[in-house]
């Protein structure tokens, strides 16, 4: 008989439910259980001035001198090469399966609460992993909730204007701007569309967009060690040619005050949004943070030369997206 290698084989075992339902207790806490001894608590990360207490937290930290006998630099592995982060590739295949061979293609990350499933689920999802995981898309999981607290929105600014500064003489600068709108949202016969329009003096002023946005597909990540945990999206935003002033009132709306901070490869957008319904009386105030790959089409491009074996950059940007996705999420609260 030919020899199967053990991946290959069939597992003789019982249909069941693909996964086990996740802890729901929301009167334990996420650590709860872990009787292993505790780390010394690390520094946080300092996003103003790269200094931190470990290079892997995103810092520029001292490199170590090599080991006796190693030479001038740390070989990556006994093969000579680095192994492919499984999460960046997951998250590269995800990508890729939405949006290839499209050029209307919208990537975006948001911080939120990925709720527990089930009856009376307000409370954040708890499950068995010491670190960051990606859900797998069946994974039976209650709402994902992307809102940040007030406190959360102010020290995130304040962290992301310190790099604004510490940044302003440097190569990829991180560049600020501010931006008022407010988005109206309409009931036609193709579907839900969302007119844009600028702020002028506190009112709906010249119109900057009309689209219909479609959802992809969603990607959740659960980060157990940190307050939020985040979506990654893949959407297209179709124009809709439509004569405004015919729409009539909005069935809803609204109204954004974004600070936007633009790097290299992606945008990250802190937004105060005030949501008005028909009548036009506004409902409590929201706070929002969305990581944005500025050019999705460029990154598509550098995915089809990974998938051909051609040299590529895909990797490498993806790389430097989700780093500055989970800098985020551990500087969202003063510590």
């Amino acid at each position: 008989m030919a020899y199967v290698p053990t991946h290959a084989r069939q597992a003789a075992l019982v249909r069941g439910p693909s996964y086990a339902l996740p802890d729901t207790d929301p009167n334990r806490s996420m650590s709860e259980g872990d009787r292993s001894p505790r780390p010394a608590k690390r520094r946080r990360e300092d996003a103003s001035s790269g200094r931190a207490s470990s290079s892997r937290n995103g810092s520029t930290a001292a490199v170590a001198t090599a080991p006796a006998g190693g030479g001038s630099s740390i070989v990556p592995s006994i093969f000579g090469v680095t192994a492919r982060n499984e999460f960046t590739e997951r998250v590269g295949n995800f990508i890729m399966a939405h949006c290839r061979g499209r050029s209307d293609v919208e990537i975006e990350i948001k911080l939120g609460t990925q709720h527990a499933p089930g009856p009376g689920a307000g409370h954040r999802v708890r499950l068995p992993s010491l670190t960051e995981i990606i859900l797998p898309p069946d994974y039976p999981m209650g709402s994902f909730t992307s809102t940040l607290t007030k406190h959360n929105h102010k020290w995130l600014n304040e962290v992301l204007n310190q790099q604004v500064e510490a940044t302003a003489n440097t190569p990829h600068p991180l560049r600020y701007k501010r931006e008022r709108q407010i988005d109206e949202f309409h009931k036609t016969r193709a579907g839900k569309v969302r007119v844009s329009r600028e702020m002028e003096n506190g009112k709906a002023g010249r119109v900057i967009a009309v689209v219909r946005k479609n959802r992809l597909g969603d990607l959740n990540v659960v980060s157990p060690n940190h307050p939020f945990d985040w979506r990654i999206s893949c959407n297209v935003e179709e124009p809709v040619e439509i004569d405004v002033e015919s729409l009539g009132d909005a069935e809803s709306s609204r109204q954004k005050d974004r600070l936007c901070y633009e790097h290299q490869l992606c945008q990250v957008d802190l937004t105060a949004v005030t949501p008005r319904d028909r009548t036009g009386h506004p409902g409590p105030m929201s706070f929002e943070l969305e990581v944005e790959v500025r050019d999705a089409p460029a990154l598509i491009a550098e995915g089809e030369k990974d998938a051909a074996g051609q040299p590529n950059l895909f990797e490498d940007m993806l790389q430097s997206i989700l780093d500055s996705v989970r800098i985020l999420v551990k500087n969202a609260a003063p510590q």
